[in-house]
C-alpha cells in the first residue's frame, strides 16, 4: 500500500503506479477536507486509461490553479472518494 501525500499546490503532479483499491491519496486539508459529497474535487476522463483529478474553489473556471494530481493507468469511473484519507 502507498499512500501520496500533496500538501501545497505544485502544479500537476503524476502518478505511474497508483492501484485502486490498495493505495490512497493523503491531500492538505486546505484543499480538501475529505468528504467528497460537497463538492470539494472532479475527477476529469483525461483518455482511456488516465484520470486528472482537480480541487475546486469560487474561480472563474471553478478549479484551484496549479493543483491537479495525475493518475496513470487509472480509469476514471474507478476512482472514487475511496482514495482519500
Amino acid at each position: 500500500n502507498d499512500r501520496f501525500i500533496f500538501t501545497d499546490t505544485s502544479g500537476v503532479d503524476g502518478i505511474g503506479d497508483f492501484l485502486v483499491g490498495t493505495d490512497t491519496l493523503d491531500v492538505a486539508a486546505n484543499w480538501f477536507d475529505g468528504n467528497a459529497l460537497n463538492g470539494e474535487w472532479v475527477k476529469i476522463n483525461a483518455g482511456g486509461t488516465n484520470t486528472f483529478i482537480g480541487f475546486t474553489d469560487g474561480s472563474a473556471d471553478g478549479l484551484v490553479d496549479n493543483m491537479a494530481i495525475y493518475l496513470q493507468g487509472v480509469v476514471h469511473t474507478t476512482v472514487t472518494s475511496a482514495i482519500f484519507v
